[in-house]
């Protein structure tokens, strides 16, 4: 029997986590009805992904996919959650595991960025010779991570009609987000 793990990040914050808990619920239609499906967390929410394993063979899985609901390849998805899959074999030699990607660099992301901007009352149609939009990442010390948003601002600069997409971020590296907004501004953004 196959079980799906899907592993979101989790937050501190509870509707963050019903968030990634009711995306999961809608995406279960769409799956293959004989796989279990069960959800954790990499922190601030449980379960966790060593109990969401439990979880899975518990309820009789010889296979665990895990597949995390994480934008880009970065430190979790590079060792903590392979680190977890690993403390699974040990646990259960009996089971197969099998890793998924993180969702990347993809067209469907750009979908979404161009969604929310229509969301937020934005023309993604029309001409913006003024108009900056700064794209701001979480940010983190994984220097490949950090390009894909990178490449993300440059895609969906491909797609508007908007003299700059500039790319700030959160925290950990930079440039932060007031640094991006000043430079939107010094490139002559109105708007």
């Amino acid at each position: 029997m196959k079980a799906v793990l899907f592993v979101g990040h989790g937050s501190r914050l509870a509707s963050g986590n019903e968030e990634v808990i009711h995306f999961i619920e809608n995406m279960i239609p769409a799956l293959d009805e004989r796989f279990l499906v069960e959800t954790c967390f990499l922190e601030f929410a449980a379960p966790n992904i060593s109990k969401g394993i439990d979880n899975c063979v518990k309820r009789g899985a010889t296979e665990v996919i895990v597949i995390p609901i994480i934008l880009l390849h970065a430190g979790h998805s590079k060792l903590h959650i392979p680190a977890e899959i690993e403390d699974g074999k040990t646990k259960y030699p009996e089971v197969k595991f099998t890793y998924g990607q993180t969702i990347g660099v993809h067209h469907d992301v750009l979908t979404i960025l161009t969604d929310r901007l229509e969301e937020a009352g934005f023309d993604t149609t029309s001409e913006h010779s003024e108009t900056a939009i700064l794209l701001i990442g979480r940010g983190g010390s994984d220097a490949d991570a950090n390009s894909d948003i990178y490449k993300i601002s440059r895609l969906l600069w491909e797609k508007l009609h908007v003299k700059w997409v500039e790319t700030a971020f959160m925290g950990v590296t930079d440039p932060h987000v007031d640094e991006g907004i000043e430079r939107c501004i010094r490139l002559g953004a109105k708007k």
